[in-house]
């Protein structure tokens, strides 16, 4: 319990707080995908898709918000402007306001140390440049998709697709011209050359000079504090060095797609598409492996580690949090300011934060337990913090850090320092522990149920003296056999050992009456069960009704088992039930029809055929019917046969008319099968006064029904051709019924 108490108090406390490791702030953009902010603050504007992104000497962080073709600057001050770029694509404006002027998906910046900006201008296939007074112009290509120029003027040479661009200490701009797999160079005079690369996509050159090397897809680029280049070689996915004798080989990566390595040289480790680089002065190298959604670090001995991301997780994990924990998604452009800190660009978030990399807040020295009443000082190894804690009902503590123990319960001690790195704050838990207090729980418990007993002070041991019962380590007794026992709880903490002990008596189980209602009951139908002893809970096992407070609805039919259960709490522990079986039933069914002959000879048998378990009736005497549903005719006319099922949950009943046929029409012997539709011709139909009827063979017997089957005419013939009077019927829809089983429809007008 101890424990849990402390996790929940540390989780709240720390949300708010730094907490000791390299710390992600959020420098621009609000997660949403749009352009707005100019003015204001950068942590509230919009950005879409930063893709590079360049701190200059004096702090200021240039973004590339790529789709909304322009160019950002985000001062020192936090204040967010647009530097670069109209917000609509296309390639204008060189020779005035750089903010007057149109870009095309710029997708990196660079800047040098007299604050003149160079932007990537990718779908243009140039560089542009804003000077420092916010002019812009062509700084390189020709604005078309090609190579050329190389040993020429800058601006006539044929770029494809440049994607980063840096700048070293000298002033020279160094290009990554994607799609020509090159890095070119343009001087202070403005003369373009290659640096690596020969166009050709591949891998190749490792130890020998950079020219002759083949790269594939250069990305982001930066220079160490002695001049060498390092750039990321994304398709190879490696981050390659260019030394300043023109030297290349490769610092990192094997040249497979995927993630592994950490911990070891950085030369067998996986990327999965690095992207941006940065170099600290150390000479470690920082590079965005975009695709893994990571940052990862190459220190100076070529062991490579991730400080930011899990591998293919992407997400955000927030402002002010933990580097190392935290998740990105899909960092691309990376820069670091003079003091270290490390800039990147969250595409996938539409964020550029930074990681405060050497921030490390105080460490507080001291236990995590302290008795009620006594005292222990604090340290720090960072002085001038002051002391405080998250709550003052369980400890105090003074200017100097000692805490006293109050009253029983966690509590968390800050330390607060302000340096360089802003107001930070360290938290150590600490829990006020206190001897054993007395047990609670029941005096009695009967044998076969359970109790749960507690002490005030956590972390102690349960035990029995006697076998009548058992106790678990969490203080849960089961009463085993009748007697007299012992529950004892020792506690070793802060305070010393100490102990406490409860007497409990063992007793048979109490006994309920019976459940005291109805052994069946019909479905939908609420009936009420009791027992004698109040404050019971009510269940019932088989789900085949609702029981609630005693009041039982039946939803299906079945047996269900219901259960009275009462509790016992302390002084007495026990749990004692009763059970009863009910009978659910549900009510006859309704659907069912008497299926069996229309018609019946005198003295002719048939069987009707429904559901079993009901009783027959007759109504007028022509026919007879058996308790089996065997209807045997008697003399000629028309009887109406019911049949009703009936039980405890109700009555239904169906009906069926048998016409017992007379001797005559029985004797002509033409079955029923003799005649079908075919044979029947009937005429006019809508038929206004007569309605003839003719067949190749006889024709027995004619009945006439409505639709509800009210009989109009019901006569024996001995013909084939016949002739009816109809003018008497009330118009309407009619059925004609010949020989008892040819059924033709007409209508009377």
């Amino acid at each position: 319990m101890r424990s849990v108490l402390r996790l929940t108090a540390l989780i709240a406390l720390m949300l708010p707080l730094f907490t000791k490791g390299q710390v992600i702030v959020n420098v621009a953009g609000n997660l949403n995908e749009y352009y707005s902010g100019d003015g204001g603050p950068a942590t509230t504007a919009s950005l879409a898709n930063p893709y590079g992104i360049s701190v200059s000497k004096q702090g200021n962080v240039y973004i590339a918000d790529h789709n909304n073709f322009v160019v950002r600057k985000v001062g020192t001050d936090g204040i967010i402007t647009t530097v670069a770029g109209n917000h609509t694509y296309g390639y204008s404006g060189n020779g005035g306001p750089a903010t007057a002027a149109q870009l095309m998906f710029p997708w990196d910046v660079a800047v040098d140390d007299s604050e003149n900006l160079y932007i990537a201008d990718m779908a243009n296939q140039v560089v542009r440049k804003v000077s420092h007074t916010g002019i812009i112009s062509t700084f390189a290509g020709n604005h078309t998709y090609s190579f050329s120029g190389d040993g020429g003027p800058a601006t006539a040479a044929g770029l494809a697709n440049p994607q980063c661009v840096a700048v070293d200490r000298y002033g020279n701009v160094y290009i990554s011209d994607g799609g020509n797999n090159r890095i070119r160079k343009v001087d202070t005079a403005g003369t373009i050359t290659t640096v690596t690369g020969n166009g050709t996509p591949g891998l190749s050159g490792d130890g020998g000079p950079a020219s002759l090397a083949m790269i594939s897809h250069a990305a982001g680029m930066a220079f160490d504090t002695a001049g060498n280049l390092y750039f990321s070689d994304k398709v190879n996915y490696k981050v390659r060095k260019i030394s300043t004798a023109g030297i290349i080989s490769t610092v990192a990566g094997i040249g497979t797609e995927g993630f592994s390595g950490d911990g070891g040289p950085a030369t067998a480790a996986q990327f999965r598409g690095p992207e941006g680089l940065a170099v600290d002065k150390s000479g470690t190298i920082y590079a965005a492996d975009g695709e893994n959604d990571l940052i990862r670090k190459i220190d100076p001995l070529g062991v490579i580690t991730t400080i930011c991301g899990h591998p293919l997780i992407t997400g955000y994990s927030g402002n002010y949090v933990l580097a190392l924990g935290a998740v990105i998604n899909y960092p691309i452009g990376m820069s670091m300011d003079t003091a270290g800190t490390l800039y990147f660009a969250n595409i996938g978030s539409n964020l550029v934060q930074k990681i405060i990399m050497n921030c490390a807040p105080a460490s507080i020295m001291g236990t995590d337990t302290l008795c009620i009443g006594a005292s222990v000082t604090f340290t720090d190894s960072i002085a001038g913090g002051s002391w405080s804690l998250s709550s003052v009902t369980t400890a105090t503590i003074t200017a100097s850090g000692v805490v006293t123990g109050v009253a029983q319960g966690g509590n968390n001690i800050i330390y607060t320092t302000n340096n360089i790195c802003g107001v930070q704050s360290r938290l150590q838990y600490i829990y006020i522990e206190a001897p054993a207090q007395p047990i609670t729980g029941a005096d009695s418990l009967c044998t076969g149920s359970t109790a749960l007993f507690a002490n005030g002070s956590f972390g102690g041991m349960w035990t029995c003296t006697n076998a009548h019962t058992t106790i678990t380590a969490g203080g849960l007794a089961t009463g085993i056999s009748t007697g007299t026992d012992t529950i004892s709880y020792l506690l070793t903490n802060s305070c010393g050992v100490s102990s406490a002990v409860k007497g409990l008596e063992i007793i048979p189980p109490v006994h309920l009456s019976p459940i005291v209602g109805r052994d069946s009951i019909c479905t939908f139908v609420m009936i009420v069960y009791t027992d004698s002893i109040m404050g019971g809970v009510w269940t019932n096992n088989n789900s085949l009704g609702s029981i609630l407070g005693g009041h039982l609805t039946g939803f299906n039919a079945g047996i269900d088992t219901l259960k009275y259960t009462v509790t016992y709490t302390a002084p007495l522990a026990c749990v004692v039930q009763v059970k009863k079986a009910v009978v659910i039933s549900s009510a006859p069914p309704s659907t069912f029809t008497i299926s069996g002959v229309d018609s019946i000879c005198p003295g002719d048998s048939a069987v009707l055929s429904v559901p079993g378990g009901g009783m027959w009736y007759v109504q007028n005497g022509n026919a007879t019917v058996s308790s089996s549903g065997i209807t045997t005719g008697v003399s000629p006319g028309v009887d109406v046969i019911t049949y009703t099922l009936t039980n405890g949950c109700g009555s239904v009943s169906k009906v069926k008319t048998i016409r017992v046929r007379t001797e005559e029409s029985c004797a002509h012997g033409v079955s029923v099968a003799s005649l079908t539709n075919e044979d029947i011709n009937i005429y006019p139909n809508p038929a206004v006064s007569m309605l003839y009827i003719s067949s190749p063979n006889k024709i027995n017997h004619i009945a006439i029904t409505d639709v509800p089957g009210k009989y109009f005419l019901d006569r024996d013939y001995n013909t084939g051709s016949i002739a009816l009077d109809v003018s008497s019927l009330p118009p309407g829809l009619y059925f004609l019924r010949i020989n008892g089983d040819v059924v033709r429809k007409f209508v009377k007008e």
